[in-house]
C-alpha cells in the first residue's frame, strides 16, 4: 500500500509542458479546539521566489526567503462569531506593511457565515489592510467550519441524548422542525439532490431540484 486513497486512483493533472518555477504562494490553516471551549483558526501565507533580487526597503532578498509571510489567528466561539483577532507580518517587500496588521482587530464582533467576505473587507477598509491576509482570511473562514463541525456534532448529540433521556423518563417533548443544513446548495457533492444530502439529510433531498439548478445556469449564461 502506497497511502494513496483509492476513491480516486487516476486522480491529479495531467504532465505539464516544459517550464520553470518563477513564484510560490503556501498557506498553512489549522483549526485548533481550546480549553475553554472556543476555536483558534490560524493563518499563515508564504510567498517565495526561487532566484534572488535586489528590494529597495529590504536591500536584498535571497532565493528562498520570503518575500512575504503574514500570519492571522481568529478567535470564534461555537456561533462563528469572533472574538479576538489579531495579525502579524514577519516578512513584506515594504518596512510600512506591518503597520496593516492593526486594522485586522476590527474583525472582532463579526460573525463568519453568509456575507462574512464583503462585511469582513468593509470592517478593515481596503486601503488600511493587507492584500495578502485578507485574501487569506476567505479560506479561513471555509477551515473555520470544518473545524467546528465535530464540535458541533458532539453538542447535538449531547442534546439528543439528553432528549431521549427525559422522554424515557416519561417528560413530554415536542418535536422541533428540522434546522436547513448550512452546507446546503453550497458544493457538488452537498447538492439537494446528491447522495450525500441523501444519506444524511433527507428531509432536505430533492432529485428534482438538478434539473431546476442546471436550467437556471443555462438561463444565466445565455
Amino acid at each position: 500500500m502506497n497511502g494513496r486513497s483509492t476513491q480516486h486512483p487516476q486522480q491529479g493533472l495531467p504532465t505539464a509542458d516544459r517550464r520553470k518555477l518563477l513564484h510560490e504562494r503556501r498557506y498553512d490553516i489549522r483549526g485548533y479546539e481550546r480549553e475553554d471551549g472556543m476555536l483558534d483558526v490560524e493563518g499563515k501565507i508564504v510567498d517565495l521566489k526561487p532566484n534572488s533580487f535586489d528590494n529597495h526597503d529590504r536591500g536584498y532578498v535571497p532565493a528562498g526567503e520570503p518575500l512575504h509571510e503574514m500570519h492571522l489567528r481568529l478567535t470564534i466561539d461555537h456561533t462563528f462569531k469572533i472574538h479576538k483577532s489579531v495579525a502579524a507580518t514577519l516578512y513584506s517587500p515594504y518596512r510600512m506593511c506591518p503597520g496593516a496588521t492593526d486594522a485586522y482587530s476590527r474583525l472582532e464582533g463579526l460573525t463568519i457565515g453568509a456575507g462574512f467576505n464583503k462585511r469582513a473587507a468593509e470592517a478593515i477598509g481596503t486601503p488600511f489592510g493587507c492584500t495578502h491576509i485578507t485574501e487569506m482570511l476567505r479560506a479561513m473562514g471555509t477551515v473555520a467550519y470544518q473545524s467546528m463541525w465535530p464540535i458541533i456534532r458532539r453538542r447535538e448529540e449531547a442534546e439528543e441524548k439528553k432528549r431521549q433521556a427525559e422522554e424515557s423518563a416519561g417528560a413530554t417533548s415536542r418535536e422541533k422542525p428540522k434546522k436547513r443544513p448550512g452546507l446546503l446548495g453550497s458544493c457538488h457533492a452537498h447538492a439537494p439532490w446528491s447522495e450525500v444530502v441523501e444519506r444524511n439529510w433527507p428531509d432536505f433531498f430533492d432529485p428534482d431540484a438538478e434539473d431546476a439548478a442546471a436550467a437556471k445556469l443555462d438561463q444565466s449564461a445565455r
